[in-house]
C-alpha cells in the first residue's frame, strides 16, 4: 500500500512467477472489502459481487522463472483489499485463499465466512475464503457471498453520482460534471470543469488523469530536467548526437521532450511510452533509468555504466508527474 489513507487507498501489486518453465498469463482476484474501484494500470480489470479479477495485458503476461511484473490500482472508502486466488497459464497454477488469525483475546469480535457465519467471542481475526462460522477471537467479519456479521460490524461506503456542492469533500459520477464552490475534487469520465474553490478535476478526456502512486506533492518543470539529460544522457557519442543519436533518441533539450512523451519505446513493441504525462509508474524511461522490467532481457539500463542520483531520478519522475511539461 504505497498510499493509505481514511477514506481510499492505493495497492501496488507484484506477481511473480516462482515455477521452472515461463508463463503465458497470469489472473488474480481481489476481495475490496467494501472499498469502491477508482482505477488501475498495467492489468485489465473485471469488477464483480465486491470483488475484482485482474488479467495481465498483452506485454506483462509472459514471465520467464523467476520473473516478476507490477501492476496496481486505487480504491475509495474505508475497506482494504485481500488477495483471495491467483492462477496462471503457461506455468504452475495455483489457487491461493488467505487465513489471518490471533489469539483469544478478551472484547467482543465477530467470526469470518466465505458464505456467510456469525461472530464469535473475543480479540483477533479470522479470514476465510470457505463457509465457515468465526469461533472464538474473531475481530471482524468479511465474507464473500451472503452472511451476517457479528456484533461491532464496521461501516459501509457507497458512491453515488452527484455535484460537489458548497465546502463539499468530492464528487464522483462517470459524465461530465462541474465542483462546486469550495468542493474538494472532482472526478468525471467525460471531462468536466472544477468549480470555484474547488481542489482540482480530473477526466478521462480533458483534464488530469487519476493521480499516479509514485507521484507525490512535488513536481519539477523541463527546465529542472534538462541538466540532467545534458549531463549523463545528451553528450555527442550518445543521445546528443545531432546527426546520429543513440537509439534514435535525441536527447537534447530542444528535442528532448517531444522525443520522449508519447513516444514508443521500441524494445516494448509500441506496447509501452517513454513518458506517459502524469504516470510515472507507466513511463518505460523510468524503467530504463531505475533498471527494472525491462521488456528485452538483453537491454542494459540508462545511462550505462552507473544509474542515476535518486535525487536526479525524483526531479525526473516529479517532472512527469506534473505532466511532462516541455518548459
Amino acid at each position: 500500500m504505497p498510499s493509505d489513507w481514511k477514506s481510499g487507498y492505493c495497492a501496488s501489486v507484484t506477481i511473480r512467477n516462482t515455477g521452472s518453465s515461463a508463463t503465458t498469463s497470469w489472473g488474480m482476484v481481489i476481495g475490496l472489502n467494501g472499498s469502491t474501484l477508482n482505477h488501475a494500470w498495467n492489468t485489465r480489470i473485471t469488477p464483480s459481487d465486491g470483488q475484482l479479477r485482474a488479467v495481465n495485458e498483452s506485454y506483462n503476461g509472459g514471465l520467464a522463472p523467476g520473473a516478476s511484473t507490477m501492476w496496481g490500482f486505487c480504491g475509495s472508502g474505508t475497506g482494504r483489499p485481500t488477495l483471495v486466488a491467483v492462477d496462471g497459464s503457461g506455468g504452475p497454477d495455483v489457487t491461493t485463499s488467505t487465513s489471518v488469525s490471533s489469539s483469544v483475546g478478551s472484547g467482543g469480535g465477530a467470526g469470518v465466512g466465505g458464505s456467510g457465519g456469525e461472530g464469535g467471542e473475543g480479540g483477533g481475526s479470522t479470514t476465510t475464503t470457505t463457509a465457515g462460522t468465526g469461533g472464538e477471537g474473531g475481530g471482524s467479519t468479511t465474507t464473500t457471498t451472503a452472511g451476517t456479521g457479528g456484533e461491532g460490524g464496521g461501516s459501509t461506503t457507497t458512491t453515488t453520482a452527484g455535484t460537489g456542492g458548497e465546502g463539499g469533500g468530492s464528487t464522483t459520477t462517470t459524465t461530465a460534471g462541474t465542483g462546486g464552490e469550495g468542493g474538494g475534487s472532482t472526478t468525471t469520465g467525460g471531462g468536466g470543469e472544477g468549480g470555484a474553490g474547488g481542489g482540482s478535476t480530473t477526466a478521462g478526456a480533458g483534464g488530469a488523469p487519476p493521480l499516479d502512486p509514485a507521484c507525490g506533492p512535488d513536481t519539477a518543470a523541463f527546465a529542472d530536467v534538462a541538466p540532467i539529460l545534458e549531463k549523463s544522457c545528451a553528450n555527442q557519442f550518445c543521445h546528443g548526437n545531432p546527426t546520429s543519436p543513440a537509439g534514435r533518441l535525441d536527447l537534447r533539450a530542444s528535442t528532448a521532450v517531444g522525443a520522449l512523451v508519447n513516444q514508443d519505446a521500441g524494445s516494448c513493441s509500441s506496447e509501452k511510452a517513454l513518458v506517459v504525462p502524469f504516470m510515472p509508474s507507466s513511463s518505460y524511461l523510468m524503467n530504463k533509468l531505475k533498471d527494472v522490467d525491462l521488456c528485452d532481457p538483453d537491454e542494459s539500463s540508462m545511462p550505462p555504466g552507473s544509474s542515476l542520483p535518486e535525487a536526479d531520478l525524483k526531479t525526473i519522475n516529479d517532472w512527469i508527474c506534473a505532466g511532462a511539461p516541455d518548459r
